[in-house]
């Protein structure tokens, strides 16, 4: 739980991460709620395989979802990111004036 004091006025927000582990499967959610409404809430899965991550996740208060991995290789400080997000805000304008993005 979390007392901020922002702009002179007092704030109350509860914060809450939760993840489980089988093996290299994780499936998680985190939330902030304020005592009045969500502000953040979050859901993901992640898949490791040696050093990679494969993921899905969804932020509904952002109103996206995407599947990304990050590949890391066998050399020293190599890795690359990827991830495709699919939005459903109806003014979502993204790749080619679809709701998706990379």
């Amino acid at each position: 739980m979390e007392q901020a004091h922002e702009n002179k006025t007092d704030r109350t927000a509860v914060e809450a991460k939760v993840n489980f582990k089988h093996s290299n499967h994780f499936v998680g959610t985190a939330f902030s709620h304020d005592l009045t409404d969500f502000s953040d809430v979050r859901l993901h899965a992640v898949i490791k395989e040696g050093s990679s991550k494969y993921f899905a996740r969804t932020n509904l208060s952002n109103r996206h979802a995407s599947v990304g991995c990050t590949v890391r290789g066998k050399a020293k400080g190599f890795s690359h990111s990827y991830e495709a997000f699919y939005h459903w805000d109806k003014d979502a304008k993204g790749l080619l004036g679809h709701p998706v993005s990379v």
